[in-house]
């Protein structure tokens, strides 16, 4: 019986060496599974980047001396089309802005991450609400 099995002119014992590869293949690619969801969403995000993170964009930033440089300044970056007269309808543009790119950033990721995102766009609606109520 055993001659059989590991005589390699014969089919059970290939079957039997490609079993043991696809074993081995499966058990040490087993930890990198739960990484495999998150290589699109995590490259696309890091292409993205973040124009303001450099200190010359900070800088640049903290020196536009009217509401209206700085809403210029942030609408020649990326992803921005900031509007608004005055510095609180300038805020919620900004607030918008960021609730676009999470729900952005919800489509792109895995299915599983659709509660997380929920409960943080929630979050985010709940404060937005108190700053509403305290202001108003």
């Amino acid at each position: 019986m055993f001659e059989i099995i590991f005589d390699p002119h014969n089919y059970p014992f290939w079957v039997l060496v490609i079993s043991v590869i696809a074993g081995a293949v499966l058990i040490i690619s087993r930890p990198f599974s739960t990484y495999l969801k998150f290589v699109y969403p995590n490259a696309k995000f890091e292409a993205m980047g973040n124009p303001f993170v450099s200190e010359n964009e900070l800088s640049r930033m903290l020196d536009s001396k009217s509401l209206s440089g700085f809403k210029e300044l942030l609408n020649t970056s990326k992803d921005y089309n900031i509007n608004g007269e005055n510095t609180y309808d300038v805020q919620q543009s900004l607030d918008d802005a960021f609730i676009q790119t999470v729900e952005m950033m919800q489509k792109d990721s895995s299915k599983k991450m659709k509660d997380f995102y929920d409960v943080y766009l929630e979050k985010i609606d709940i404060h937005l609400i108190k700053t509403s109520l305290k202001i108003g």
